[in-house]
């Protein structure tokens, strides 16, 4: 089990949760600062960039969509993976002895930047929306 954060467009979110919607891959993308935002933000806490697989960025364009780009943060105190789509901020923390502190740390860099540019974060484990 892992524990995710996500940050969508904010009315696209709340829509998403109040229709129950199942496929959120309409979702408006994020502005350019945002993405920009979070990289910068993840990056000052230790997250690295990962390379992505050119055969599945090929897959991924082939079938109409952006890859994200991949973070990893991997250190004694945190363990995390942060993917950056055109349309979301995915944060994934897996179930680990480092859990706590890292839910703690992705969660804040999730709502800042949620806050600092009027987006939606979202916590499914807690259903925590706004």
């Amino acid at each position: 089990m892992s524990y995710d954060i996500a940050v969508y467009e904010r009315a696209f979110l709340l829509r998403a949760l109040a229709e129950n919607l199942g496929d959120w891959t309409g979702a408006p993308r994020l502005p350019q600062e945002a993405l920009e935002r979070v990289v910068q933000l993840a990056s000052e806490a230790g997250f690295e960039a990962a390379p992505i697989d050119p055969a599945f960025r090929e897959f991924s364009r082939e079938q109409g969509l952006e890859p994200g780009q991949e973070f990893n943060l991997d250190t004694t105190s945190h363990l995390a993976q942060l993917t950056v789509f055109p349309a979301e901020i995915a944060f994934t923390v897996p179930y680990a002895p480092r859990g706590a502190a890292s839910i703690t740390l992705c969660s804040s860099i999730a709502r800042t930047v949620a806050r600092e540019h009027s987006l939606g974060y979202y916590d499914p484990q807690t259903g925590e929306a706004g």
